[in-house]
């Protein structure tokens, strides 16, 4: 199997976004430069399983979801979001997202079957 550098320098950069952690401070934590970092996102230079798995380890996910064999899993950040902007709401606007929430989550639910076929074709990317 050939390494998509594209995919995965893809895939590296929307966890870092989605974490809103900056280039500087993931290639810190990773132990390589800022520059390389950003050759990787752009597909530019194939990393090492080295690499890839201090980059998993650094976004709190695994080397699969990086891969692309797995998908990448943001909850945790989409869940810090999420409180977020409820502190910023007022009592009326936190009701409101609620009654949106639940509605939301009741379509999700009947509609379960097409959104696993979209995430399954993501996963594809």
């Amino acid at each position: 199997m050939a390494i998509d550098a594209k995919r995965i320098g893809k895939r590296i950069k929307k966890v870092r976004q989605a974490q809103e952690i900056k280039q500087s401070v993931l290639a810190d934590s990773c132990g390589i430069c800022e520059t390389y970092l950003s050759y990787i996102e752009s597909g530019t230079r194939i990393p090492s399983l080295e690499v890839i798995d201090k980059n998993a380890s650094a976004l709190g996910t695994t080397v699969g979801a990086l891969l692309g064999s797995e998908p990448i899993n943001t909850s945790e950040s989409y869940y810090t979001r999420i409180v977020e902007i409820l502190e910023e709401c007022t009592p009326e606007e936190e009701s409101m997202i609620y009654v949106m929430l639940c509605s939301f989550m009741n379509s999700i639910k009947q509609n379960r079957h097409l959104i696993n076929d979209h995430l399954h074709n993501d996963m594809i990317l």
